[in-house]
């Protein structure tokens, strides 16, 4: 029997034949009184599908994942350069930053809603509702003549992005075993060992070519060609699955309507999309800019989403359907993954959000270099991933690569701080980059897995989409520390390094407000230039001594976190017993 294929019952324990029995014939319905209340429809499915799930169909299911993961991965790079072109063409730049956030809080906060409804009504309706979404928005963004016809396509593109990644990633988790999970977690982002070298040429010669509006058009058509295929298999296996189990609920009735609206826990959803969008928007649009956080409009909704938080957690205790329930709720080990989730991604925005600005000013890069040196770390990180997956297979252990990959990173960021600023440090930075992406392929997605052990499989989809929202959240604070940071600390110091160098207040403006024009003008080497340095020294200092700081904790909570030994069934026995349990 392959690795990747789940096991028959003949020769397990009693108690596992009666689990793996629940998990593969929901469609029987409760033996007992005792037994675990009915399964939604989509999970129901989905549950069915997997039990019939061959090794040849689910190698062919995954090799057009990967086709798919690399079409929509090509274009996610491509779009943002797109895109800047057409909002300098239609003369308004500064719209863009504006575009960026709603896209990010978009998909921060639709992700719990997309979970439960994919639980509901299926994952090949979710799936294709956001790959079609995702064409109209592209479509929308192409054929765009102003400013505002590219952000509302820019917009509709985030909302399809949101939902046919999450369903992707539910998918997933719904067809692979504990021990394969992380390999076959993966396949969507291998597009990165290739995409981010080529990425740049490709960008260059559609815009010789043609226009912006191929650039992002061609995506319109590439993404759903690679989707469809996707689609047909996954309706091909339910259809089997519909012909070995006729009596499979697979929509609502619309008797059941009213109830169902209640399993979804429609207005915990609505508490936790209203919080999470009213304290993200603000939070990403203020980033750093200290006279922005006495404006009325950015204080106000960030208070409104504080107070929404009780809200939501007086909702969930009271509701008899909660997002999650009390056993996950009150598990150190998906608390733990919350927090590295939350902390990982607020780490690699102070990290990364102004890297590239370091690298041509500080670094004396090239603009190429720079570019590449940018993706040095992604490329290390899907690759060390990808190694550690099939690692995984046979060890069926995750916490030591959580907790190494924490402290390989930590010392990337020790790397970081220590060769900053300066062309002698140029090797020591990639060797940083090289290995913060080593430390994150160790532990990343790894996080994602271990909090899954501890959760039955009608709630896994939710908890993938909780951990998605968190990595948003830590996103937003990320970038909001590292611009607070950046703008009130950076004009300072180049004005105590650049005067006494012979600048003047004027040029000092001129350097803050647009580096990447002005620094190049001063050779390394000249008394102007290495004021410079040093000031983008003192900056990345303050970042790196941030990331390091938000490091060490992340070492400490990833000390709780239970290590089970990881089964050949789609979820841990163990939750499974632990999710009944009273």
């Amino acid at each position: 029997m392959s690795q990747h294929e789940l096991p028959a019952d003949d020769g397990l324990h009693p108690a596992v034949n009666k689990e793996v029995s629940a998990l593969h014939t929901a469609e029987d319905g409760p033996r007992d009184e005792d037994q675990k209340p009915e399964l939604l429809p989509g999970v129901a499915r989905v549950e069915a599908a997997a039990s019939q799930l061959t090794n040849p169909k689910r190698w062919l299911l995954f090799s057009i994942i990967f086709l798919f993961g690399f079409a929509y991965g090509l274009d996610a790079l491509l779009r943002m350069s797109f895109m800047t072109y057409a909002a300098v063409e239609f003369q308004n730049h500064a719209l863009l930053a504006t575009i960026v956030v709603v896209r990010g809080v978009i998909g921060a906060a639709v992700q719990p809603s997309v979970a439960k409804f994919a639980d509901a009504f299926g994952r090949v309706e979710l799936f294709s509702l956001g790959a079609l979404i995702y064409t109209l928005g592209a479509v929308v963004s192409a054929a765009a003549g102003s400013i505002a016809t590219l952000a509302a396509g820019a917009v509709l593109s985030q909302l399809g992005y949101s939902i046919f990644v999450l369903t992707l990633d539910i998918i997933i988790a719904d067809l692979s075993s504990m021990k394969t999970r992380l390999f076959f977690a993966y396949i969507p982002n291998l597009s990165f060992l290739v995409t981010p070298w080529i990425a740049g040429d490709i960008t260059t010669a559609i815009l010789k070519a043609t226009t912006w509006h191929w650039g992002i058009g061609i995506f319109a058509i590439l993404v759903p060609v690679f989707a469809i295929p996707l689609v047909l298999v996954l309706i091909m296996l339910s259809r089997t699955a519909k012909s070995m189990y006729p009596n499979q609920r697979r929509y609502p009735s619309l008797k059941a309507f009213g109830k169902l609206a209640w399993e979804l826990d429609w207005i915990g959803m609505f508490l936790l999309t209203a919080t999470l969008a009213l304290i993200l928007t603000p939070l990403t649009l203020a980033g750093g800019n200290k006279t922005k956080w006495d404006d009325a409009g950015i204080l106000t909704p960030i208070i409104i989403g504080i107070v929404l938080i009780p809200c939501f957690i007086f909702w969930e205790r009271k509701t008899p359907f909660p997002l999650l329930p009390d056993y996950l709720i009150n598990d150190r080990t998906v608390w733990a993954c919350i927090i590295i989730s939350v902390f990982y991604s607020f780490a690699y925005m102070c990290h990364s959000n102004y890297l590239f600005t370091l690298l041509i000013v500080s670094y004396n890069f090239s603009l190429t270099a720079a570019i590449r040196v940018s993706a040095v770390s992604v490329f290390a990180n899907v690759l060390t991933a990808f190694i550690t997956a099939m690692v995984v297979v046979k060890v069926r252990r995750l916490k030591g690569f959580l907790v190494g990959g924490i402290a390989v990173a930590f010392i990337g960021f020790g790397l970081a701080y220590h060769y900053r600023g300066g062309t002698s440090s140029r090797s020591g930075l990639i060797g940083a980059e090289i290995i913060l992406g080593m430390g994150g392929g160790l532990f990343a997605w790894t996080s994602l897995v271990l909090a899954q052990t501890v959760a039955k499989h009608e709630h896994i989809g939710m908890l993938i989409a909780l951990m998605f929202s968190c990595n948003s959240i830590g996103t937003a604070l990320g970038g909001c520390i590292a611009g607070a940071i950046w703008t009130q600390t950076l004009y300072t110091s180049l004005l105590n390094n650049v005067i006494p160098a012979g600048g003047t207040p004027e040029l000092v403006m001129q350097i803050y407000a647009a580096p990447l024009q002005v620094v190049p003008m001063y050779p390394v080497g000249t008394p102007m230039r290495d004021a410079v340095i040093e000031s983008y020294r003192y900056i990345q200092r303050l970042l790196s001594i941030a990331c390091l700081g938000i490091y060490a904790v992340m070492i400490v909570v990833s000390l709780f976190v239970r290590d089970p030994r990881l089964s050949d069934l789609q979820t841990q026995p163990e939750a499974v017993r632990k999710g009944a349990a009273p």
